[in-house]
Formats: structure tokens, sequence, C-alpha cells
């Protein structure tokens, strides 16, 4: 009987400069795809990340990006039985692979839903501070934002955890970074206003700083919450606090992914994934009204 395992998926949200539109995004993931030398993304000091492949339609995208250690052929290597550094007569390092080739490949599975510009990942071989990270890296080479413009990835933070982070005591700093969302119009609500208003300005990214009286805490009030919500997931939010031991801390809402979970079998993977992404943005109903079926079993 096939082995039922666990599903967890986080997500990352990607905005880009307008023109907002799905068949731009496809673009934009068919150039990385097709880049010579390849896309890296750095998410650790010897582990890269890099788009694999990827199919789908206007509606969503699903593929695999691949991890791997990275391994400088510039860099010297160890020949344990003769203890000796591998090296040619002037004593320079002797390359023993080439470029690009690495060993621990993982895959890192994905969905990406155009509309609402999230990728939702599986989390089984890399964190959600990484995957951003790497992403981020990848989307900031030159031949990306030649066409597309600056690319912001951001961690979806859990929506509770927000309300926490703004509740700590002893606040002393508060810093809100703002990527200009991308996308259709918006609420008229605190947080929609905010996104009109930079818009109008022609705001690409927006930065505040908020520092507290000496020994006074900062107090939240409506529109600030409104900017700390907009930045959750269009940027991010920085609170440093006064922590028990006395010594400031500092906390982010990239500190809080927002996380969704289910249990699925080998050959229902792909369907579970799509409707875990549904989840993420809040067509779950509609998705599963398609006949996309609920992989739970």
């Amino acid at each position: 009987m096939p082995h039922l395992r666990n599903l967890i998926v986080s997500a990352v949200n990607i905005t880009t400069e307008p023109p907002h539109s799905a068949e731009r995004y496809k673009a934009m993931f068919q150039l990385l795809r097709s880049m010579t030398p390849s896309a890296l993304g750095r998410i650790g000091k010897h582990e890269r990340i890099m788009l694999d492949y990827f199919a789908g339609d206007a509606l969503s995208l699903s593929g695999s990006f691949a991890r791997f250690t990275h391994i400088d052929p510039n860099s010297p290597w160890w020949d344990a039985e003769n203890r000796a550094a591998i090296l040619d007569e002037s004593g320079n390092p002797v390359p023993q692979v080439r470029r690009g080739i690495g060993p621990n490949l993982e895959h890192i599975y994905f969905s990406f839903i155009p509309e609402s510009h999230l990728l939702v990942f599986d989390t089984r071989h890399i964190s959600p501070k990484q995957f951003a990270r790497g992403l981020q890296e990848i989307v900031s080479r030159d031949e990306i934002t030649s066409q597309f413009g600056e690319i912001g990835i951001t961690v979806v933070p859990k929506h509770d955890d927000i309300d926490k982070l703004l509740m700590l005591p002893r606040k002393r700093q508060i810093r809100v970074v703002i990527t200009l969302p991308n996308g259709p119009d918006v609420p008229d609500t605190l947080e929609g206003r905010i996104k009109v208003r930079y818009e109008r300005m022609n705001v690409r990214k927006a930065e505040t700083v908020l520092v507290g009286q000496t020994d006074h805490n900062i107090e939240v009030d409506a529109e600030l919450r409104a900017a700390v919500n907009v930045a959750a997931t269009n940027g991010f939010a920085e609170v440093s606090y006064v922590g028990d031991s006395g010594v400031l801390e500092t906390k982010s809402t990239k500190d809080y992914p927002r996380k969704e979970k289910d249990k699925c079998y080998p050959d229902k993977y792909w369907a579970s994934l799509r409707w875990l992404a549904a989840k993420f943005t809040g067509n779950q109903r509609e998705h599963d009204a398609n006949g996309t079926e609920n992989i739970t079993q």
C-alpha cells in the first residue's frame, strides 16, 4: 500500500512592477528556465537553488526548484589518500568538476497562482526563509530586472502572529518596509488606501522607522497596524523591544511564516499541493467545485 506522507507548505508573494498579468509572470519563468548560465540563488554557504522545470497555463503553474551543493571549481580539492591539496605545478587548484555540477540534489515542488502572485512550495527540503532568500537572488539578476523591473519576494506570514508581534511589551523601534504590491484594484480600507496613495505617488518602495521616546513603549494605532499588515505580505516589519533579560531584541514578520498541511499519497501529490495553494488564495471552494480532488484520504 502506498505510504501516506505529510505535506507542509508555505508561500512567498512575488511582486513585480506594472503591468500586472498572468502572461507576464509566465514569461518571467520562461526566461529563468532559458538563461545560460542558469540563475542560481544562494541559500547557504555552499547551498544553491535554481528553477528546474515548470508547466501550466494562465491560471496556475506547477514545477520544481532544484536544491544542491554548489562546488566552486576554482576552490582547492583535498586528496585524503595522499593527504595533499590537488594543485598544478604552479600551485593553483585543479578543477575536478565543471562549473554548475553539484551533489545532494533535492526537489522543491511548487504551485504558482499568477492572479494572486503567490508561489506555494513544499517545505520538506527547505525553510521559508531560505527559499525567499534564494529566489530573491535569482530574480535580482540583471537579465530579469532589465525586462521585468525590480521584483520583491516576501514570505507570507501567519496573520495571528502579526498581532502578537505588535503586542510585544516595551517596544523601542518599529521598522516598516513596503514594496508596492501589484495587482487589481484594492478595497477601500486603511491597507487599501496605503497602497493607492503610494501608487498615485509613483512609489515603488517605502521605509518608515519609528523610534520610541526613552523608556516609553511605542503605542500602535490603527494606521500603523494597517501599514504593518501591508508590509507583512509586501515587504516586512521589524519590532525591536526590551526582552525579559533587559536586552534589546528584534523580531520580524519574516519569523512567522504561514504554513498549511495535509496528508497525501504519492500519486495524489500534485493535486494535494494545488489544493493547499488554493487555501492560501482563499479559492479553496472554487478549487473543489472545479473538480480537483482534495487529497486527504
